[in-house]
């Protein structure tokens, strides 16, 4: 390889230039690119895509009122949810918990 600027080879140069280029589009992915990628891959279910946006808003409104210490609230939100994701139930397991309400929050995945 022909030596550039410093000494420093033009091919090393490619290389580095490459290799910055490739970390700053893998930094600058959004969640939806990543999901994709998990699509493609086999590792992300498609499935229920209907009920996601209501699993979001139950698992947001449990961990709000997990963070007042309104866990028995909290508890019908998820008891109102069909069939909740693990991020709903751990959302009112916290909440049980930031309430000391040990018994309650084993009840959850009952």
């Amino acid at each position: 390889a022909a030596p550039g600027a410093g000494g420093v080879s033009v091919t090393r140069n490619a290389i580095v230039a490459e290799k910055w280029a490739f970390r700053d589009a893998a930094l600058s992915r959004s969640r939806n690119d990543q999901r994709t990628y998990r699509y493609a891959r086999g590792t992300q279910s498609r499935a229920n895509f209907e009920s996601y946006s209501d699993q979001r808003q139950a698992a947001s409104e449990v961990r709000w009122l997990g963070r007042h210490r309104r866990w028995e609230e909290a508890l019908v939100v998820v008891a109102g949810v069909e069939d909740p994701n693990p991020v709903t139930l751990s959302a009112a397991v916290d909440a049980c918990a930031r309430s000391l309400q040990g018994e309650a929050a084993g009840r959850v995945f009952e």
